[in-house]
């Protein structure tokens, strides 16, 4: 079985291009499919499955761009190929209103009868899925890997790895390592990360102004400091700039990113319940978990059936929760391996090609 993947770009830096195609690629290489990546025609020509990212058609600078690869969808068709659509959002919000996005929604909700099946990150998408695609349509569910550190050896080469380029950053996450482990001797180290929001759906860094009042006043009795890893300092100025208590941001680096999570003390995901956040896969909390660290978090539905090991809407209690760590890190711990291992990536892999066979 050939399978050529479709993904939204081919930057690494972007988390669904790593986690919904670089990572399954690799995985599905290793386990003997030819596997090809991007729109060379002898690609689409050949293959036998087609894996599209809904992003790769939303993201269509014009009407005729978008077009374009549907032209290309069909054509791939006639051939016999079998189209899945990947989705790893609700994408079909439209929250601000944007005209241009409204005519493209109304332009890929008209062609979801192309695709011959459908791939999402999270359960909480299949409604939203359903309500468009009707009941007989073929949904299935495939998760995230969870990246480790390392992760990027899997789609890239040693000599990129190494590169000269890269001892800088290597450099200087040591030295944050070694700052962060002093910091913990003598605060609490908490730690928000992830995008900082989405032109048309709210949710992101945003979220993190639901909990600033606690945090504010468990700074009074508790020496701690917030970091946020994210993609805006203008957002995290933004939010922060009336904070009585230490706040800092990194930019994200996916490169060290899984290495400087290790050291922080308790990680938080609040949120808000709409369908935006609804649809969110379980990576975000299951990454800290694997590793052993702490999460507290708002009660998505694919967090709930891992509460048990985490935090999940204890916000009142968080005063106590923040004052003794080591219940909320042992129930942490002792899922974590296991963690590791069913959403490894190779693991991962399995369930594409389980989902992607006739």
């Amino acid at each position: 079985m050939k399978i050529v993947f479709l993904p939204h770009s081919n930057n690494p830096v972007y988390a669904g291009v790593r986690l919904r195609c670089l990572l399954p690629v690799a995985a599905l290489r290793k386990a003997g499919y030819q596997c090809h990546i991007g729109e060379k025609a002898e690609y689409l020509q050949s293959a036998d499955v087609l894996v599209v990212q809904a992003k790769w058609l939303l993201d269509s600078k014009s009407s005729a761009e978008f077009e374009g690869k549907l032209q290309q969808l069909r054509a791939a068709k006639q051939h016999g190929t079998r189209l899945f659509l990947d989705s790893f959002d609700n994408y079909f919000l439209n929250s601000s209103g944007n005209p241009s996005r409204a005519e493209r929604l109304q332009a890929y909700r008209a062609n979801l009868t192309l695709f011959d099946c459908f791939v999402v990150s999270s359960p909480g998408l299949v409604p939203y899925l359903r309500e468009e695609v009707g009941p007989i349509a073929a949904i299935k569910v495939v998760g995230d890997p969870l990246e480790g550190p390392g992760a990027n050896k899997f789609y890239e080469p040693v000599w990129i790895r190494w590169s000269p380029r890269r001892w800088l950053g290597y450099f200087q996450c040591r030295r944050l390592l070694t700052r962060l482990r002093r910091q913990r001797k003598t605060e609490r180290q908490l730690l928000w990360f992830g995008n900082h929001g989405s032109a048309y759906a709210e949710g992101g860094m945003a979220e993190l102004a639901t909990i600033l009042p606690l945090l504010e006043e468990s700074s009074l009795n508790q020496a701690l400091r917030l970091t946020v890893i994210s993609n805006s300092v203008e957002k995290f100025n933004e939010i922060t700039k009336d904070c009585r208590f230490p706040c800092e941001y990194f930019e994200w680096d996916r490169l060290s990113f899984s290495v400087i999570l290790r050291e922080y003390d308790l990680v938080l995901l609040p949120a808000r319940i709409n369908s935006f956040t609804t649809g969110k896969s379980n990576n975000r909390l299951l990454l800290p978990l694997s590793m052993g660290v702490p999460v507290m978090a708002s009660g998505l539905p694919d967090y709930l059936p891992w509460r048990e090991y985490c935090s999940i809407d204890e916000w009142n209690y968080f005063f106590e929760i923040l004052k003794d760590l080591e219940p909320l890190r042992k129930r942490a711990k002792c899922k974590a391996g296991e963690l590791r291992e069913r959403f490894s990536v190779e693991a991962i892999g399995l369930e594409w090609a389980a989902a992607l066979r006739p």
